[in-house]
C-alpha cells in the first residue's frame, strides 16, 4: 500500500460507536473546532479517528468493548479524507460479533496495510495525541525516538568538532556542543551520546581525558598517527582495526583530525 504522507479529514459517519447510536454524519472543514459540554461526544470523535486507523481508542487502550453503544452493538466508523495529492479516500472499520472488518476505497484490507499507509500504531497515536506518547508509552517512548531519529555519521560531527571536543562532549553529556555540528539537533545529539558513551572503557577514561586536554599534534608525524589511533579506540574500535585504518591513509603533513576523519570514513565504507 502507498504510504500517506499527509491527509485532511473531510468527514465521518459513526454508528453504534459510544454515544452515537444511529448513523451520524460529521463534516469537517480546513479548520474545525469541536466544542460542547461534558459527555456529549467530543472525545468520542477522537476515539473514532484513532479506532478507524489503528483499531484502538485515542489513548491506545487494549479493551475496545467500551466503544460499543449500549443499544446498538454493531460498531461502524467511516472516515473520509484527502491525501497530499488531493485524492479522496474512504476508510471504514466495522466490528460485529467480535469480528473486525476494514475496507479502504471499497476493498477489504488488513491492519498491516494500514500500518504501511499511516505508520505504526505508536507513531500514529503519538502524533495524533501527544499525551499518548507522554503518559502511555513512558520509557518505551525513548525507544520509539531512537528508532525513528535520523542516523548521523561520526564524520559529520567531526567535520565541525575536533576529536578532543567530541570526546569531552560525549563524556560530559554536553549536548549543546554536539549541536554545533551542521544538521545535528538536540535529539540527534542525545542519540550520539547514548550510542557512543558506553564505548569509552572505564579504565581508559582518565587517560583519554588527560590526552585530549592537550592540543592535538599539528603535524602528520608519528604522534598524529598514535593520537588518531587512540581516538578511534576511544570510539570503540579495537587497536588492530584502528591501526590498520590509520596506517592505510596517514601521510606526511596530515593532522590528527585529517587522519581521524579519513580513517573513520574508510571504516564506514566497509
Amino acid at each position: 500500500m502507498k504510504k500517506i504522507q499527509q491527509f485532511q479529514i473531510t468527514g465521518m459517519t459513526l454508528s453504534g460507536f459510544k454515544s452515537y447510536q444511529e448513523p451520524t454524519e460529521l463534516a469537517f472543514g480546513p479548520r474545525t473546532v469541536i466544542t460542547g459540554g461534558n459527555g456529549v461526544g467530543k472525545t468520542s470523535i477522537a476515539d473514532a479517528i484513532a479506532f478507524a486507523v489503528t483499531g484502538q481508542p485515542f489513548f491506545g487502550e487494549r479493551g475496545i468493548d467500551r466503544l460499543h453503544n449500549e443499544v446498538n452493538p454493531d460498531v461502524s466508523v467511516c472516515l473520509r479524507f484527502v491525501d497530499e495529492a488531493g485524492t479522496a479516500h474512504t476508510l471504514t472499520r466495522t466490528r460485529r460479533n467480535s469480528r473486525m472488518t476494514i475496507t479502504f476505497d471499497g476493498y477489504e484490507i488488513r491492519q498491516l496495510d494500514l500500518t504501511d499507509m499511516f505508520g505504526e500504531r505508536d507513531v500514529f497515536l503519538s502524533i495524533f495525541n501527544p499525551l499518548y506518547f507522554i503518559e502511555e508509552l513512558g520509557d518505551e517512548g525513548k525507544n520509539l525516538l531512537e528508532l525513528y531519529l535520523p542516523m548521523i555519521s561520526h564524520e559529520a560531527v567531526l567535520a565541525q568538532l575536533t576529536p578532543r571536543q567530541l570526546i569531552l562532549a560525549i563524556l560530559s553529556d554536553d549536548v549543546k556542543t554536539l549541536c554545533q555540528a551542521p544538521g545535528v539537533g538536540r535529539k540527534t545529539a542525545q542519540r550520539v551520546v547514548l550510542e557512543l558513551k558506553d564505548k569509552f572503557r572505564t579504565e581508559e577514561t582518565l587517560e583519554q581525558g588527560e590526552m585530549w586536554q592537550r592540543e592535538l599534534s599539528p603535524t602528520g608525524g608519528t604522534d598524529a598517527r598514535f593520537e588518531a589511533i587512540d581516538a578511534m579506540m576511544a570510539l570503540g574500535y579495537s587497536r588492530n582495526e584502528a591501526g590498520k585504518a590509520v596506517n592505510a591513509i596517514a601521510a606526511e603533513g596530515m593532522t590528527t583530525e585529517d587522519i581521524l576523519k579519513a580513517a573513520l570514513k574508510k571504516m564506514v565504507a566497509f
